[in-house]
């Protein structure tokens, strides 16, 4: 009756897990992409227009085309994440960790006790209280990934400390905010932020955890780059593809009929 985190046991097999950003908070939305073929969907409340509402809705479209619902949440508070975690997402992050305090909040509002401090709720979550509080705990916490997000000069340096507390899956790299981190705003090819990316992938992979690294939309030569660095999760925008499909295909046609 609960559901696997299809991402994570990828990962745990050692596999390349693939996900894609939903921005659009449109449950049709949700089911292209999941059959599309996607692992995981992160729903991006940070920069769209969620609610608890509508991200319950996402997560019951996810599940329907089994894909993984994970969210990126804009704040990191236990009671701010509550309500969205107990829609049923399997997978979260939030922006601008900086330090290991960041990365314990986290943890704190992502995972039951005794790992974390989240309070169990007799929602969709738990099916409606139909599951046993036990087992729901146990594999909630088994289930749930824990990503924080790191994406400023002060997380990268923090870094060796933030890999210290438990609890956590692994890290994802913001390449973007990071190059404005370091004064480098939209030139996230810069050696300095190349250097930067490549050491934070080293030290997380190190401590055995994973990495979730964000490479140009269509450009698969820019993804294995990343994963020969040695992320394996890699995740897509859906306006970008969108975007950059579209027009593909506007322009692909508009050839075919003479310019017309």
């Amino acid at each position: 009756m609960l559901s696997k985190n299809k991402a994570k046991e990828r990962l745990q097999r050692g596999e390349i897990v693939l996900g894609c950003m939903a921005l659009i908070p449109d449950p049709a939305i949700a089911e292209i992409l999941g059959m599309a073929g996607f692992d995981y969907l992160m729903m991006d409340a940070e920069h769209g227009a969620y609610d608890a509402r509508l991200m319950e809705n996402m997560v019951r479209a996810c599940e329907v085309v089994g894909v993984t619902p994970m969210a990126r949440l804009p704040l990191n508070d236990p009671q701010a994440l509550e309500p969205f975690l107990d829609t049923g997402l399997m997978g979260v992050t939030v922006p601008h960790c900086r330090t290991a305090a960041d990365v314990a909040r986290l943890v704190d509002g992502s995972k039951y006790p005794p790992i974390g401090r989240r309070g169990v709720g007799p929602g969709r979550v738990g099916r409606y209280g139909s599951v046993p509080t036990g087992d729901l705990v146990r594999h909630l916490n088994e289930q749930m990934m824990v990503l924080p997000l790191v994406e400023d000069v002060d997380g990268i340096r923090n870094l060796p400390e933030m890999l210290t507390i438990p609890g956590v899956d692994g890290y994802l790299l913001g390449p973007n905010d990071l190059a404005s981190s370091m004064g480098y705003p939209g030139n996230m090819g810069h050696p300095d932020v190349q250097e930067a990316i490549a050491n934070a992938i080293r030290l997380v992979r190190d401590a055995g955890l994973c990495i979730n690294m964000t490479p140009k939309t269509t450009d698969p030569d820019d993804a294995r780059r990343y994963i020969d660095m040695g992320a394996n999760i890699i995740i897509f925008g859906e306006v970008p593809l969108l975007r950059q499909a579209s027009a593909a295909a506007v322009k692909e046609f508009r050839a075919a009929f003479g310019g017309a």
